[in-house]
Formats: C-alpha cells, structure tokens, sequence
C-alpha cells in the first residue's frame, strides 16, 4: 500500500447512509451529501426494515406481497426524509444518490448493503436518542464489526472541516488513517494534529516479553523517536500539521482534544512493532463519548502482518 495524501484510491468512490426511523442519521445524510459533491462520490441511502418476527424468513404469495408494499411505503418514506434533509441545507438529490430498502436486522442488512454496493465509507449519525442513556450494542457495532469499508459517524449537523484529529500508534492501520486524513485535509483545505500516547501498563498488557525488564523512561525515548522519525518520513504533501507525544491513556487522550478538532481520523485494530496504544481497543470509548464527527478505518488485508 503506497501510504500517501496524494493517493487518489484513500478517498471514497462510493458512500452508503445508513438511514433510521427516529431522523438520528439526518446530519449523516448532509455530512455524505456535502463530502460527495466535493468529491464527486456516488450516494445510497439505505433503510433497513426489522422483520416482523423472530426466526422470520422471506414469504411467498400473498405474505410476499404485504412485505413488499411495507417495503415500499418504506421507501417513499425514507425518499422524502432525504429529499427534506437536502433542501434545508440547500442541496437537491443528484442522478447518483439512490434510495434503496430492504428487510432485515439492520446492523446485519448495513453491511450486507455496504458489501453488495461496494461501499468505500458508510456513514451512521448519532449512536444514540437525545436524553437516553447510550447503548451501543445495536447497530452501530454491529456494522463496525462487520463491514471492511471506513464508518463515519456523524453525531451532529456538519461543520466546515478545518482541523483533523488523526491519533496514530505506527501500526499499518494508524498510518492508513494518517494517509487517509492527509488526502481529505488537501481536499478540504483542513490542518492535521497528530497524537501518540504513550502509556506503559497497555504496553506491558500487550507485550508480556517486555514486562518490567524496560526502564519506563527508556522505552519512552525510545517510541517518542520513532514517532517523530516515522512522521518526519511521512508524505505530508504541504499539508499543514502539528505533532503531539503524550502520557496517558489514549482514549482520555483523544477526547480531551476533540473540542479542538472538526474531526477524528482513526485506525481500528491497529498495532505497530512497538505501539504505544491498540486503537481497535480505543476506537469503541472514543465513539461512545465524543461529540465530533469520527472517521473509523480498517484495512483488513494488513490485519495479520500489523
């Protein structure tokens, strides 16, 4: 993989909205609308209709005919709640943004979209209803766990991107991301603050052959200069950017800088030779409480060798 900002394959061809029926995934379908039309993407947004009972299997006959007029009342509906969220950004629906349905448990039915479609990113909005307590056992895991494209979760209507929070640990999947930010921040003339935190108990947790042998402060020399070697190598291609190296537990971290960024760019499973933090480990706390918009990212053919 050819990790750098200039590479035209880091930015999404195809993105897919995850629609739901209480308007949560509203500012989703502005955020994908607006990156597409920078980007000249393609569009689906897709509504997943629950079964109506458990252990339900597709019908034949009259069964298969009341499912289908659900299936389109659906897709009107859903049709109009986009078209709605459009117009008061000021946007119309293009030739390219499609409207699709189907029947099925809707973390399972994303996916299998996502997949179907080829999707690059598929975008969710909030992970949760205003007032309630989070859950995020429901849809959003499930297609964070399933699908190999980026998830871009969207928690409140866009703003304009002009600061990117990318935290990265050295591993494949960190500097995927990294690449990945740098390509959106040249498309949206966006600055990138990079953050690597350093904390010993996850390095012990992670890499029992370490143990106590390592003098703490030597092995935190030790990854601060390979941080900033690995980033001073990076293909930064005039992006502008700062760089961090802190203590302390990556994902207390990343969320105490969130109010300074417009949003978070992170690799999920990621490991390097000597990471500093397993961010498939840090992913799922960052997504529970941040207010900003996250860009989760996976490469999962480098899963093995990360």
């Amino acid at each position: 993989m050819r990790l750098d900002p200039l590479d035209s394959g880091l930015l999404p061809q195809r993105l897919l909205v995850a629609l739901d029926e209480d308007h949560l995934a509203d500012p989703a379908i502005l955020a994908a609308a607006q990156l597409a039309r920078r980007l000249g993407s393609g569009v689906e947004y897709f509504h997943a209709v629950r079964p109506p009972m458990f252990g339900w299997q597709r019908s034949e006959g009259r069964h298969a005919a009341a499912e289908q007029r659900v299936l389109d009342r659906a897709q009107a509906d859903m049709a109009s709640r986009v078209e709605r969220a459009l117009l008061q950004a000021g946007l119309t629906r293009r030739p390219d943004e499609h409207i699709s349905v189907g029947l099925g448990s809707p973390g399972r039915a994303v996916a299998e979209r996502a997949e179907a479609v080829d999707a690059d990113w598929v975008f969710l909005g909030a992970l949760k209803r205003p007032g309630s307590t989070f859950d995020f056992g429901g849809t959003a895991r499930a297609v964070l766990s399933h699908v190999d494209s980026g998830v871009w979760v969207q928690p409140a209507p866009p703003q304009p991107i002009r600061r990117i929070l990318v935290p990265v640990d050295l591993g494949i999947q960190s500097l995927h991301a990294l690449a990945t930010a740098g390509a959106l921040a040249r498309l949206l003339g966006a600055r990138i603050h990079v953050l690597s935190c350093f904390e010993p108990v996850l390095l012990a947790t992670s890499y029992p052959e370490i143990g106590l042998a390592w003098d703490p402060s030597v092995l935190r020399e030790a990854m601060r200069a390979e941080y900033e070697s690995a980033l001073q190598a990076f293909a930064w291609r005039g992006v502008e950017h700062t760089e961090e190296f802190v203590d302390g537990t990556p994902a207390q971290q990343i969320l105490a800088r969130e109010r300074d960024a417009d949003l978070i760019v992170m690799g999920t499973h990621g490991r390097g030779r000597l990471a500093s933090t397993l961010l498939g480990s840090v992913a799922y706390p960052v997504l529970k409480h941040a207010t900003k918009p996250i860009l989760a990212l996976r490469t999962p053919e480098h899963d093995d060798a990360a």
